[in-house]
């Protein structure tokens, strides 16, 4: 059981920083898009 909720536990960390990382990603692009743009 234990080893069970480490793994979850883990899982959940990596999906969680997984959306972060694609979210940042997207916000970093949306923002270069935006400068690009007006220059």
């Amino acid at each position: 059981m234990p080893v069970q909720m480490n793994f979850s536990a883990v899982g959940f960390a990596s999906t969680v920083a997984l959306t972060w990382a694609f979210c940042w990603e997207v916000s970093v692009v949306a923002l270069e898009l935006k400068v690009a743009r007006v220059f």
